[in-house]
C-alpha cells in the first residue's frame, strides 16, 4: 500500500493600519497585506515531501516530553513514521497562560532550525510557531544521534497545557 501527500502551507497577515491625522477627517491607510505559501507535492525533492504526524498533545505543570521523528511516531494509519528529512514545523500553543518551550532533545536532539543544542524557542500562550524548510534537503534527521525534539510546560500558569503539532517531512 502506498501513500501520497500533498500540501499546502499558508501564512498570511491582512488588515489595515489607520491613523488620524490632527484637526482633519483624512485617514492614512496602509494594507498590512502579507502572506507566505508553500506548496509541497509528494516526493523527496525541493517543495516536496512524503510524510506528515499531527497530534494533539497535553503537558502536565512543568512536564516536559520528547518526540523520536525517526521511529516511534505513529500516522492517522497506525503506521510508524520515520522522517529523515523535516520541511516543516507548525505548533500551536492552546494553554492560555503558559509557555510551551520547544527544543532539541537531550543528547540525540534534532537541531535542524536551531543554531545549536542549547537553543530554545519559548510559544507563549495562545501562540504558534511556523518553520518551514522547502529545499531539497530540509533539516536532516539523524536516527539514533540527531532524531528527538522536546516539548516542555514552562512551569507557569494552568496545571495543563494542551498543544497541536504538526510535522511535514520526508521518509
Amino acid at each position: 500500500m502506498s501513500t501520497t501527500l500533498a500540501a499546502t502551507l499558508t501564512a498570511a497577515i491582512a488588515g489595515t493600519f489607520k491613523k488620524d491625522v490632527d484637526f482633519n477627517d483624512l485617514q492614512a491607510v496602509q494594507n498590512l497585506g502579507l502572506t507566505v505559501a508553500t506548496a509541497y507535492a509528494n516526493g523527496t525533492g525541493a517543495n516536496q515531501a512524503n510524510q506528515v504526524w499531527t497530534d494533539e498533545r497535553t503537558l502536565a505543570d512543568a512536564a516536559s516530553e520528547t518526540l523520536d521523528l525517526a521511529g516511534s511516531l505513529v500516522d492517522e494509519f497506525g503506521g510508524t513514521v520515520t522522517f529523515t528529512a523535516i520541511k516543516a514545523f507548525l505548533i500551536q500553543n492552546e494553554s492560555a497562560d503558559a509557555f510551551l518551550l520547544f527544543e532539541p532533545g537531550d543528547t540525540n536532539g534534532f537541531t535542524g532550525p536551531f543554531a545549536d543544542a542549547s537553543d530554545q524557542l519559548k510559544i507563549p500562550p495562545g501562540g504558534c510557531l511556523l518553520l518551514t524548510n522547502p529545499t531539497a534537503a530540509g533539516w536532516a534527521v539523524t536516527a539514533g544521534t540527531g532524531d528527538i525534539i522536546k516539548l516542555s510546560h514552562d512551569g507557569t500558569g494552568s496545571n495543563t497545557l494542551t498543544y497541536k503539532i504538526a510535522i511535514i517531512g520526508i521518509d
